[in-house]
């Protein structure tokens, strides 16, 4: 579970990268920093960064619950081959 919760993470930063320097690019902080002042800017990487961490608990929880739950599929499946 955890080697699939790196690449989760990683993609996350990836995101998070990829989204700066977009703003930057086509000038949406400056547009938030006129509009609302640096608050406006940190405020929106907060955000980002909130969602981004509730996505990753969320990816956790199912990626917990599917190895739980594929656990118990495959010792059942070891009785049946060991009854025949």
């Amino acid at each position: 579970m955890k080697g699939g919760m790196i690449y989760f993470g990683a993609a996350a930063v990836f995101m998070l990268v990829v989204v700066i320097v977009a703003m930057v690019i086509s000038g949406g902080f400056q547009m938030l920093q006129e509009s609302l002042g640096l608050i406006g800017v940190v405020g929106f990487i907060a955000l980002f960064v909130v969602i981004d961490v509730v996505f990753m608990a969320m990816v956790r929880r199912s990626l917990k619950s599917a190895m739980e739950q594929g656990g118990q599929g495959d010792s059942s499946e070891q009785r049946d081959e060991s009854q025949m």
